[in-house]
């Protein structure tokens, strides 16, 4: 039986979707001082600059000034969080329920993600640890470049997942010898 989360394959190229546990964590007025405590709550090092990520006990990816997504259930980030940031003004809500991952990996990842998004994916200019919010085939993403997996992780609302899936099932036609 195939893979129910296969969306499309093709030479050098492989399309996966499934649930994402996703939370955002927007903090007012964050300082060093809270990014090191959210840091060391979860043992990574706290993604402040613009479009980057973190990995350690959770992935936090940076979405804006004072917001991520972190890449865990809310009820599993509440305690560290809650630890890291005291009374500080914080909020974090689950979003899981309205968001799909799909995993974009082989070869020709770049050259297929390149048919519908204007970002500069390459290497130098997207390398590990990077991502941003951009848009693939009309859909408002966050997208995460390849780390040690080899993967583009895209995280999208789950009410376009059946665009996206029509979409990966006739970009890869074009790699299909």
């Amino acid at each position: 039986m195939a893979d129910p989360s296969a969306v499309a394959h093709a030479p050098g190229l492989s399309i996966a979707e499934s649930p994402v546990a996703v939370s955002l964590l927007r903090v007012r007025s964050p300082d060093t001082g809270l990014t090191t405590a959210l840091g060391d709550a979860f043992g990574l090092e706290w993604p402040t600059r613009p479009n980057t990520v973190g990995e350690g006990r959770v992935r936090a990816a940076w979405l804006a000034p004072g917001e991520w997504a972190l890449f865990d259930a809310a009820e599993v980030l509440a305690a560290p969080v809650t630890a890291a940031l005291g009374e500080r003004l914080h909020h974090l809500s689950d979003v899981s329920a309205g968001r799909r991952l799909w995993r974009v990996e082989g070869e020709r990842a770049r050259e297929l993600l390149a048919k519908g998004c204007g970002l500069d994916i390459h290497p130098r200019s997207f390398p590990p640890g990077s991502c941003a919010q951009t848009v693939l085939a009309q859909v408002a993403i966050l997208l995460i470049a390849p780390g040690g997996d080899g993967a583009f992780s895209i995280i999208a609302d789950a009410t376009l997942a059946a665009h996206l899936r029509l979409w990966f099932a006739e970009a890869v036609q074009e790699f299909i010898a």
